[in-house]
């Protein structure tokens, strides 16, 4: 757990880091760009290795500094993580841990706030199933365990039940 977390602050602090060029100060700046926010973090979902690079890390970092002060708030959930941090072998979790934030956070967005964990973690982990599929295209050798349980019930119609029994 100790892992999880130092993982997900340096990821937010990078994060954090590149987007200093937003002018959000108030609850009405930030739902200003909603529309805006969601439209990136579908962008981010589908595009795992634009060209240049620089142009994901732009938009990561945009997504997250609106998350970072947005009048919602959106919490991790390390049950969804963890087994993508742990694994090593896995070049790509430094993508996933964000898009499971920016996950929840399009649901928050597309739900006005609405406080409801089991389906913004829903929202978290289809996002993070979009983005594991379109790695998987154009590297064949990414695999995670536990992407690919989520994955396969994705793709079985049974995410929502996985996402269920991983809630404690």
């Amino acid at each position: 757990m100790k892992k999880l977390y130092i993982l997900c602050t340096l990821v937010l602090l990078t994060l954090t880091a590149a987007a200093q060029s937003t002018d959000w100060k108030t609850k009405e700046d930030y739902l200003r760009d909603t529309a805006q926010v969601a439209q990136t973090i579908l962008w981010l979902e589908q595009h795992p290795f634009p060209e240049p690079f620089s142009e994901r890390e732009e938009k990561a970092a945009y997504a997250f500094k609106w998350l970072e002060g947005a009048p919602y708030m959106v919490n991790i959930d390390a049950t969804f993580l963890q087994g993508i941090v742990a694994d090593k072998k896995f070049a790509y979790k430094d993508m996933m841990v964000p898009q499971f934030l920016f996950g929840k956070g399009l649901y928050l967005i597309q739900h006005k706030g609405e406080q409801n964990e089991y389906e913004a973690n829903l929202r978290g982990v289809q996002s993070m199933v979009t983005l594991y599929k379109q790695i998987k295209a154009k590297d064949s050798q990414a695999r995670n365990k536990l992407l690919e349980k989520m994955e396969k019930a994705a793709d079985q119609q049974k995410l929502p039940e996985f996402v269920r029994s991983q809630t404690k």
